[in-house]
Formats: structure tokens, C-alpha cells, sequence
């Protein structure tokens, strides 16, 4: 018999297939004999066959491809165990994933993949103690992409020196004498008009044409396009920028599908961005707050939360 709201709360998970040892520690024990002996003849029914099925989906040596498909499958079933094994067994798989020695790395496109799965895994999931354990374990699993204290520290030198380099420009600097007066120096464009007539180019007098100006913009937009596809098929290993990828995916996932989220939906979404958040700032903290980690990190939520045009988000 449930006599506490706690008890009642370790119940809900525990049937929901997401109780760890912690929330197994805090059951009584014939709760546990109960689960234990169920969980038995659940294992018992999927060994064989099934069993193995599953790891050969999660194999990291597979084609990326393929078991980002299946993942979705099992992510997005009807039935919650399923689904909440699967994110489970995802700790494993991601590590493996992102390993520099052993894996193949992770995509900025694979994790999109993930996150679409595991946007309707916590969109399915009921009941509020399931979902704010559903989303804690959403948001830890970017410890699973992290590296080590070493690595992103060197990784956030990179990151502040390429930030620097972009911000060092000569373009747009303004220099003030001991008399407080002020002077902005801007940097000539390459190609100027003297040079091409000096050079006997006509690019003047084709940039002024409409025609040819709409044609360099296509261009343009045509080469931005495939540097975009290239940047979100490159694979990653472990380290702050994929936990980076990993937070920016969830919020872009987000963003695209917060006009699907009805009101009976949407605490629980509020819940997983605030776990989100709140576990970005432990791995900053974690991290000795490294300029160059915090940095990055800050990029990414601005860009992907605090800056974008989301209603209601």
C-alpha cells in the first residue's frame, strides 16, 4: 500500500521502466521483490532473439545511418518500457559513439535524428514524476559526450582564440588620441576600382549589371548551402563543442516543434529546458568555468534560445 507521495512518485517511475538504484534504494521491499520479479519475466521474455536484435541496433560499428532509423522506432513505440529502455541503453551507445579511439563521432545531422526521436519520447511520457525523471536523464546524457578536463580546456582556448581572431578585424576599430579625439579606421575592400582598371578587369562595370548580380547571389547562397550541409555532416568526438551540439539540437528541436505542444503538454517541455540549462551550467562549473567553455556555451544559448523568434518559447 502507497502511504507517501514520495512512495507513490518512486512507483510511478519504477513502472515506467526508469528507476536507477537510487529510486530502487528508496522503495520498500516488497515493492522491490514485486519489480524485481517482473522486470525477471519481462528480461526473460526478451531474451533470445529480441534481446539480441536490440544490440545489434546499438552496435557502435554500424552504420550511423541505420541506427538512428531503429533508434527512432524504439524511441517513438507505443509501449513506455521500450521506450524508456532505450534511452537508457542510449548512455552506452553515445559514449561509444563519441569515443576518439573506437567510434565514428557524432554528427551535427545524427543528433537532430536523436533528438526527434526523444522529442516524442517525452512527449508520450505520463504522469509528472516520470517526465521530470524522463527529462533529468535527458539532460545528463551530454556527460556522456564529455571529455576530459584537459581536452576542453584546450578545446576552449581554440574557441577563444578563433572568437578573438573574428573580433581582432582592423575594419571598424576606433583609435583615440591624448586630445580625446577620436578616429574610426576602416579597412579598404580588395579589388578596389583603381586596381581593376590598373588590371584591365570589368568588374565594376559587370557588378552593376542586374543580371550578373543576381547570378553571384545564387552563387553565393548555393555555396552557403553546401558549407551548411558539409558542417552538419562532419562527425565529432568527445569534448565541449559536441555537448555544445548536443544542447543546440535540443533547443533547435524546440523551437521547431513547440507549435505542436498543446497546453496539457507544455510544463513538461518548460521542466526539460530548464534541466537542460541548469546541467550546461554544471558542466561550465565542472569545467573551472573556462573562458573559452563558457564562451562557447553562450553562443549557443543565445543564438539557439535567447535570440530566436519562437512564440510562446
Amino acid at each position: 500500500r502507497i502511504k507517501s507521495a514520495g512512495a507513490r512518485a518512486r512507483a510511478y517511475i519504477s513502472y515506467a521502466g526508469l528507476a536507477d538504484e537510487d529510486d530502487k534504494a528508496g522503495a520498500s521491499g516488497s515493492k522491490k521483490k514485486k519489480t524485481s520479479s517482473s522486470s525477471t519475466s519481462n528480461t526473460g521474455n526478451n531474451d533470445g532473439s529480441g534481446k539480441r536484435s536490440i544490440d545489434n541496433l546499438l552496435d557502435p560499428k554500424l552504420d550511423l545511418h541505420s541506427p538512428e532509423v531503429k533508434f527512432g522506432r524504439l524511441l517513438g513505440g507505443t509501449d513506455q518500457r521500450s521506450r524508456h529502455n532505450a534511452v537508457k541503453m542510449l548512455r552506452e551507445y553515445l559514449r561509444a559513439r563519441s569515443d576518439i579511439s573506437t567510434g565514428s563521432g557524432l554528427s551535427e545531422l545524427d543528433l537532430l535524428k536523436l533528438w526527434k526521436g526523444l522529442w516524442y519520447t517525452l512527449y508520450m511520457a505520463d504522469k509528472m514524476p516520470v517526465q521530470d525523471k524522463l527529462s533529468k536523464i535527458l539532460a545528463e546524457l551530454m556527460w556522456c559526450l564529455a571529455g576530459t578536463e584537459e581536452e576542453d580546456e584546450y578545446a576552449g582556448q581554440v574557441y577563444s582564440q578563433m572568437t578573438d581572431d573574428g573580433e581582432d578585424g582592423v575594419d571598424g576599430l576606433v583609435y583615440e588620441d591624448g586630445d580625446g579625439d577620436t578616429m574610426e579606421i576602416i579597412e579598404m575592400e580588395e579589388g578596389s576600382d583603381e586596381e581593376n582598371e590598373e588590371n584591365g578587369m570589368d568588374g565594376v562595370e559587370d557588378a552593376t549589371d542586374e543580371d550578373s548580380v543576381e547570378g553571384v547571389e545564387e552563387n553565393e547562397e548555393e555555396q552557403d548551402d553546401e558549407q551548411r550541409i558539409k558542417d552538419m555532416n562532419e562527425a565529432h568526438c568527445r569534448g565541449a563543442h559536441l555537448v555544445s551540439l548536443y544542447i543546440s539540437t535540443f533547443l533547435r528541436t524546440v523551437r521547431r516543434e513547440w507549435g505542436n505542444v498543446d497546453k496539457h503538454r507544455v510544463d513538461k517541455f518548460y521542466t526539460a529546458v530548464r534541466f537542460m540549462v541548469s546541467e550546461a551550467y554544471k558542466y561550465m562549473s565542472k569545467r573551472h568555468w573556462n573562458i573559452g567553455v563558457v564562451r562557447l556555451f553562450n553562443d549557443v544559448l543565445y543564438e539557439e534560445g535567447l535570440s530566436a523568434e519562437t512564440p510562446g518559447l
